[in-house]
């Protein structure tokens, strides 16, 4: 690099020396008289005069003024005090300083002006107009500019102008009835901004490469938004905006779907997708990259997101004040954000692959009682991040080489369980939050387990026999059981407890890592064990179990399993085989007003097969024996009434 470095500046050097040379020569042989480019600021007084005399701006008769030359300033280029004119740049430049507030050409107050044909680059602001009416700013080039400026401004027209800009394209605030048509915006941060402004147009822009957002509705309403194409440029961002007709639009070549106060819609095609107050739509199969919200819900309940890949965004899905939802297997990765909830209550967060975004796979702020369930949330900054957050439940995700693989700040009320929390630089940060529950998760060779700042009262288990959580680093031993770990035998739980710190501590660790497999009946079967579990099988026709469990370490010698079993998946009494070796185990906790059943079994470790079935026939065998013995029973009847009528009677 260093070596292609020098070589550069050598060629650089060569062709300046050349350059030299030829100017030099150039000079000898045809001196000419070099001519400066004007300096100052040009004023266009009120009674229609020019300010300064000498300004390279001229008029005939007070109502068009045509440039006749660059104009350069390191205050504002041109500010105009007089209505009902016409500022024609005949395609001359003018340029500033990078100056903080310095505008190209500024109007204020003004009425009936049309601005057109000229180049503006590094002000503040490229034209700027407050308090301003009926004017008309056409055909214009923009560059290193924020470009066009409406404050306080209304039936202003601007179209078919050239903005390559920094930041802002094109303004409007608190700015009514203005027209922005036909321009071309590219290469800032924000394409086109709508803020607290009603009744503009904004149509048949062209709108690429902004990095935050191509169009911005803030606190906005009863704008239209039509026949727009936004290409690289974030899409369309919706804040607090509400009335706004969103039409024909295309994003990255696909229709941008904007729905408001819509119900039972079915979205399947889409570059972008905003849903604002609706009701029961489905959103599904979409492949939606480089927008701010690959999918936004503003006040929207009762909506599914499934089996989506949202990627490159900055948010992936954003639930803004809105309930009763369920995003399920979708695809969220490379985003800033993965899914964000602000005030948003009661949504399911289920099996998604959330992986390798820049901040948060999950961040809730203000928001309570989700579920985040059964999700892979791997290579994130934060794998899930509470935020003023409280009794969301948290359970059997896999959240994995993420910075911290989860964060609860000033958040309360929340249950975290089944999570497989490993190889991050943090497990779990709790800042400020408390009556938290965390129990079955696995804490996996992360450089700090738990990190606590300010945090009081949060529960790490779920009593006796159901444990709390896995801790790679745990040392205890397993030969007791029972809630005081005082009974002879072991149970798949630490006989001492792991301690974080004196007011969190969790009572029951368990020995191996926690483990859930869903059934066909709707029920899951959690497994504990020091063994690695394979090829869990579950055969509803006979209620029987089968998984293949081998050696975790290189070592080990001894296993274990601790199953618990949901009595709806299979009714004690129990028999269970190694190698189809039938095998003693032992009953932690039967009950049946709960309907679950918790064995314990161990074994000499080498790649097993394990088998679990009920002792007694299943109902299915139950059924078929019974119409096997009906069945026979009428046959045999038969059989004898005809030979009672065969005999001959006597």
């Amino acid at each position: 690099m260093r070596r292609e470095c020098r070589l550069g500046r050598k060629a650089v050097s060569g062709i300046m020396l050349v350059l030299l040379t030829i100017s030099i020569v150039s000079l000898v042989t045809n001196v000419k008289p070099v001519k400066s480019e004007w300096t100052g600021t040009v004023y266009i007084r009120a009674d229609g005069s020019i300010d300064p005399p000498d300004a390279p701006i001229t008029t005939y008769d007070d109502i068009t003024y045509t440039l006749t030359d660059n104009i350069t300033s390191s205050g504002d280029g041109i500010i105009v005090e007089r209505d009902d004119i016409v500022i024609n740049g005949a395609n001359h430049t003018i340029e500033g300083a990078g100056i903080i507030y310095s505008k190209g050409i500024l109007i204020y107050g003004r009425s009936n002006i049309t601005i057109k044909s000229v180049s503006i680059q590094r002000f503040w602001c490229g034209i700027y107009l407050e308090q301003s009416s009926n004017n008309s700013i056409i055909g214009n080039n923009f560059a290193n500019t924020n470009g066009i400026i409406l404050v306080n401004s209304s039936f202003n027209g601007i179209s078919a102008n050239d903005l390559n800009i920094t930041v802002m394209g094109i303004l409007l605030s608190y700015s009514l009835h203005n027209s922005i048509l036909q321009n071309n915006v590219t290469n800032g941060n924000v394409g086109i901004t709508v803020l607290q402004s009603t009744n503009n147009s904004i149509i048949r822009n062209q709108i690429a490469n902004n990095q935050v957002a191509g169009i911005r509705l803030d606190h906005s309403l009863h704008n239209s938004i039509l026949q727009n194409i936004l290409v690289n440029s974030g899409g369309l961002l919706v804040h607090d905006s509400y009335g706004n007709i969103v039409e024909n639009n295309i994003v990255n070549g696909k229709p941008l779907m904007y729905l408001e106060n819509s119900t039972g819609n079915i979205i399947e095609s889409a570059g972008q997708v905003i849903l604002v107050k609706c009701v029961n739509i489905t959103i599904k199969n979409l492949v939606l990259s480089n927008v701010t919200w690959g999918i936004e819900l503003l006040e929207t309940n009762n909506t599914r997101i499934l089996q989506n890949q949202l990627e490159d965004n900055w948010i992936g899905i954003d639930l803004d004040r809105s309930s009763n939802n369920t995003i399920s297997a979708n695809i969220i990765s490379n985003n800033a954000f993965g899914i964000l909830f602000h005030k948003s209550s009661n949504n399911i967060i289920c099996g998604n692959n959330i992986t390798t975004n820049n901040y948060d796979g999950i961040w809730l702020s203000d928001s309570s009682n989700n579920r985040i369930v059964g999700n892979m949330i791997a290579n994130n900054y934060d794998g899930i991040f509470l935020d003023y957050s409280s009794n969301n439940r948290i359970v059997e995700n896999t959240i994995a080489n993420n910075w911290v693989g989860s964060w609860l700040m000033d958040s309360s009320n929340n249950i975290l369980g089944g999570n497989s929390i490993s190889n991050n630089e943090f497990g779990i940060r709790i800042s400020n939050s408390s009556d938290n529950t965390l129990h079955h998760n696995n804490f996996i060779d992360n450089v700090e387990q738990v990190s606590l700042k300010r945090s009081y009262g949060n529960v790490w288990d779920d009593g006796y026999p159901s444990g709390g959580n896995y801790w790679s680093d745990y040392n205890g031993t397993d030969f007791y059981s029972g809630p005081f770990q005082n009974v002879t035998g072991s149970d798949g739980i630490g006989d001492t407890s792991y301690v974080i710190d004196e007011n969190n501590v969790d009572n029951y660790p368990l020995m191996g890592p926690f483990n859930s497999f869903n059934t066909s009946v709707g029920y899951s079967v959690d497994v504990i064990s020091n063994s690695t579990v394979e090829d869990f099988r579950y055969f509803e026709s006979n209620s029987t179990i089968i998984m293949h469990v081998s050696n975790m370490t290189a070592n080990q010698t001894v296993g274990f399993c601790r199953l618990t079993i949901p009595h709806n998946v299979m009714s004690p009494p129990y028999t269970v085989k190694v190698n189809d070796t039938t095998i003693n185990f032992q009953t932690i906790y039967e009950n049946y007003t709960e309907g679950i059943s918790i064995i314990y079994l161990t074994y000499e470790h080498s790649k097993l097969e394990i088998t679990i079935i009920p002792e007694y026939p299943s109902m299915t065998i139950m059924l078929l024996l019974s119409v096997t013995l009906v069945t026979t029973a009428l046959t045999k009847r038969k059989l004898q009434r005809r030979k009672c009528i065969k005999e001959p009677q006597t």
